[in-house]
């Protein structure tokens, strides 16, 4: 047993740690998600020069026939000059399932190209992060 882990440790991406906030008794089917730097820590890091911002906002399918037209956020935070994504932030329904595979992104190093690259499963609210500042 303890052979197994002497050879094969694993590395593991502290300073990406995605982080989840969600409440049933304030914010129902509300969840508030992010992974990487904010974008004022990007900033400082980087210089205003050398960050982009995507955002989008939108109101998720579930609550379209509804009168209670809930806003879902996203946004992108990425270092020039390949735009790598260096920070992944969300509000809304589903964002507790979807901030797990943004963390894994973010540790393999993925950009905004590897987003734009990527086939979106329609219709997800999680298509708007593979579509941002395409069609927005």
């Amino acid at each position: 047993f303890f052979f197994f882990f002497f050879f094969f440790k694993q590395k593991t991406a502290y300073e990406i740690m995605p982080s989840l906030v969600g409440s049933e008794m304030c914010i129902r089917d509300r969840y508030m998600g992010k992974v990487g730097l904010t974008e004022k820590d990007a900033i400082e890091h980087f210089g205003q020069k050398n960050v982009k911002v995507y955002r989008t906002r939108f109101v998720n399918l579930f609550y379209k026939v509804t009168t209670h037209q809930q806003p879902t956020l996203f946004k992108l935070v990425c270092k020039l000059p390949d735009e790598k994504v260096v920070g992944v932030h969300a509000i809304g329904r589903g964002v507790d399932e979807m901030i797990q595979g943004y963390s894994v992104a973010l540790t393999a190093g993925a950009t905004k190209k590897d987003y734009d690259n990527t086939l979106s499963i329609h219709p997800t609210s999680s298509e708007m992060f593979v579509t941002m500042g395409q069609y927005h």
